[in-house]
């Protein structure tokens, strides 16, 4: 992945199974990160870094959730069977499980889903298939990297935003303690760059804007309409700094918890 080119890819997956009480929940975070110079991409990965950590710790403080982090980002970590066993360290039937990777990605054959390039190169499949044996309720799982031919060859996290509105709590346990199912998005649409910049990835930027935007205001928010929202901003952001268009794409399939 070049300087300013990166691609997302964001899945969500809920498993069927008994909803346990929010003040029992935790979120089990794996945020994995390529802080090498390698391409250019050190300093808007850190900062994709931060803004997930941030937002995670203000989710978990807004609900009064537990929150377990584990980030991976030295060269020690940035390895195949690190990634694969932090998330076996994660309890079955853990409540909610986010996995996040920013940094390089490829593909070997035409793949909507990409390779993480880490060392022993690992497959994004494999992460939702470890995250998937969990049988967590929800999972949300972003990677955020390119996806194109193979190749040849942390900062204060103490800034938390104020105290969350009534209302913002409310729209936040609706999206994060009703749903179960799956989303499946990505930053680009087939044959599109995607692109980061100084202080992040374009998408990841519009996607947790969106969030926070669809929460702080009187209507009840919904996941396509956070999905649509960060999909007009990434796109109006690409043109407005004239780099090729820049289209994200989504699916998904969810439902209410009865």
């Amino acid at each position: 992945m070049n300087f300013l080119k990166t691609r997302l890819w964001i899945v969500l997956i809920g498993i069927t199974g008994i909803f346990i009480p929010a003040e029992s929940q935790t979120i089990h975070a794996v945020l994995v990160g390529d802080l090498s110079k390698s391409g250019g991409i050190g300093g808007g990965v850190q900062q994709d870094l931060d803004r997930v950590y941030n937002e995670l710790r203000f989710i978990c403080n807004t609900l009064q959730l537990e929150l377990e982090t584990t980030m991976l980002s030295t060269e020690d970590q940035f390895e195949r069977d690190v990634v694969l066993g932090e998330l076996n360290k994660i309890p079955d039937k853990a409540d909610i499980i986010f996995f996040y990777y920013s940094g390089h990605g490829y593909c070997q054959e035409k793949d909507n889903l990409p390779y993480l390039q880490i060392y022993g190169g690992l497959h994004i499949q494999e992460v939702i298939q470890a995250v998937r044996d969990k049988q967590s309720r929800l999972a949300i799982l972003l990677t955020d990297c390119c996806n194109g031919p193979p190749p040849q060859q942390y900062h204060d996290r103490s800034d938390i935003r104020n105290i969350p509105s009534k209302q913002q709590r409310a729209n936040l346990a609706f999206l994060f303690q009703s749903f179960r199912g799956e989303i499946i998005g990505t930053a680009s649409r087939y044959g599109q760059e995607a692109y980061i910049g100084p202080n992040g990835s374009y998408f990841t930027q519009a996607f947790f804007d969106a969030l926070q935007s669809n929460t702080t205001n009187e209507m009840k928010p919904n996941w396509a309409m956070i999905f649509n929202q960060a999909q007009q901003e990434t796109r109006k952001t690409v043109e407005r700094i004239k780099f090729d268009q820049q289209v994200p794409y989504y699916t998904m399939s969810i439902s209410r918890i009865k």
